[in-house]
């Protein structure tokens, strides 16, 4: 990354390098963008950037597609929701769940951590990523973490935020079938819930728990 007088951002450079070779793919550049996240597809083709302009933050990804056979790639630049003047999102994840990437920022409500879950599905066409419908988003959830499964077919969200007394401790379980987001089943866990997660089926995942006495 390169910035103005130290301070303004002016550009961020990505270098790509294919192994073994150590061929080098052309360099992309980002104007006025800091980069926030890598995630790569599992076809390891397909990169997701998340970036944010400085200042008053505004998010994107930018996904390049790679060639196996020669040093080219396709990009698309896809604008991600900003929130409200109320809720103005501090942070954002990516993650994709098979061709989907599902967007969840993070935001204050009433000085808690609260959270929303937008689903985009991967357009090859324009290797950008598009919404689905918007009665298929999660909103106003008071949670501080996304965890999804290793086969991309269930999520869990999980408040592991000891501030939020109300919820904490509590995860939510959800599957992903035929474009749907489906509510599966509520858990409450009585001690501090430290760590979650999956095996690498998606078929179990762990709970690690603190139990604190009274004096720590």
């Amino acid at each position: 990354s390169e910035r103005k007088n130290g301070a303004k951002l002016a550009e961020t450079k990505l270098n790509f390098i294919q192994i073994p070779s150590r061929n080098q793919y052309p360099q992309a550049s980002l104007m006025d963008l800091e980069i926030v996240s890598f995630e790569w597809h599992k076809s390891n083709s397909i990169l997701a950037v998340l970036c944010k302009t400085v200042g008053k933050p505004k998010w994107s990804v930018r996904l390049f597609q790679f060639t196996k056979d020669s040093l080219i790639y396709r990009s698309g630049h896809s604008e991600l929701p900003e929130g409200s003047a109320e809720h103005r999102y501090y942070d954002m994840t990516i993650k994709w769940l098979n061709d989907d990437i599902f967007v969840v920022p993070k935001y204050k409500e009433n000085n808690l951590d609260t959270i929303a879950v937008f689903p985009y599905k991967f357009d090859k066409k324009s290797v950008k990523i598009v919404p689905w419908s918007q009665d298929k988003c999660l909103k106003g959830l008071k949670h501080s973490s996304f965890i999804p499964s290793s086969n991309g077919t269930h999520f869990l969200l999980a408040c592991l935020d000891g501030n939020n007394s109300n919820s904490y401790g509590k995860v939510d379980l959800y599957a992903i079938f035929d474009n749907q987001i489906n509510f599966c089943q509520n858990m409450e866990f009585g001690l501090g819930v430290e760590k979650i997660e999956w095996d690498e089926g998606g078929r179990l995942f762990l709970v690690q728990m603190t139990r604190k006495k009274d004096n720590d």
